[in-house]
C-alpha cells in the first residue's frame, strides 16, 4: 500500500508470492493476490510449488495457477507464474509452458533468484516455443553481462524496442519474452524495464 502511493502511477507496483519455494497452501496465495491487487499491486509474481510437479500432480498446479489467474485478472493486475526452471527437466518446463497457458497466466517467469541457477539461452528458446498464445516468457536470474542481455533479449513494446535499439542500436525482433538484468551498469534500464513495461 505504502508502495503504491509513494509510486503516484508513475510505475507499477510488483509484489511475490508464495516467495521463494511456493510451498504455501492454495488459499493463502490466493488471499496474499487478492489482497496485495486490493493494496495497488498491478502484477503478481506467484511461485508453483515444485513438490507437485516433482511428484506428477499436475492438476494440483493447474488449478493453483487458474485461481490465482481469476483473483489476480478480476482486479485488472497480470499474473507471472515463477516456475524456478533450476530444478525442472525439459519435460517438466514443456508441460508446465503448457500448464501456465492454460491456466489463463500473462507470464511464464524462469527464476527466483533462489535456485541454483537462473536463465539460460536454451531455457528461455524452450519456453518461448512452448508457450501459447498470449503468454510471455520472463527470464530472470542468470543474466549477468551485457552479452548475456543481448542473447536473451525480448520484444514487449514499442517503448522496449526504442530503448534497445537507442541504447544498444538493436533492431529486436518481436519474439514474446522479457529478460530481468543483474547488471549493475544496467540498473535504470533494468529499472524501467520492469516497472514500465512489463
Amino acid at each position: 500500500r505504502d508502495a503504491f502511493a509513494y509510486a503516484d502511477g508513475r510505475i507499477r507496483i510488483c509484489t511475490v508470492i508464495g516467495f521463494p519455494n511456493g510451498y504455501s497452501t492454495t488459499a493463502v496465495k490466493v488471499f496474499e493476490a487478492q489482497d496485495a491487487v486490493s493494496a495497488g499491486a498491478s502484477e503478481i509474481d506467484m511461485v508453483i510449488n515444485i513438490c507437485d510437479v516433482k511428484n506428477g500432480n499436475y492438476g494440483a498446479v493447474e488449478h493453483e495457477i487458474r485461481l490465482m489467474a481469476d483473483a489476480v485478472h478480476s482486479k485488472g493486475a497480470i499474473l507471472k507464474v515463477i516456475i524456478e526452471i533450476c530444478f525442472l527437466t525439459d519435460e517438466e518446463k514443456v508441460r508446465l509452458c503448457n500448464i501456465v497457458t492454460s491456466a489463463g497466466a500473462d507470464y511464464i517467469k524462469t527464476s527466483t533468484g533462489f535456485g541454483t541457477s537462473g536463465a539460460t539461452e536454451a531455457d528461455v528458446s524452450l519456453m518461448a516455443t512452448n508457450v501459447g498464445c498470449g503468454v510471455k516468457v520472463k527470464a530472470a536470474g542468470g543474466i549477468r553481462t551485457k552479452e548475456d542481455m543481448l542473447n536473451e533479449v525480448g520484444y514487449v513494446d514499442e517503448y522496449v524496442y526504442t530503448v534497445l535499439k537507442d541504447i544498444f542500436g538493436l533492431n529486436p525482433e518481436k519474439i514474446p519474452f522479457v529478460i530481468q538484468s543483474e547488471v549493475s551498469e544496467l540498473t535504470e534500464f533494468t529499472f524501467y524495464f520492469m516497472n514500465l513495461v512489463t
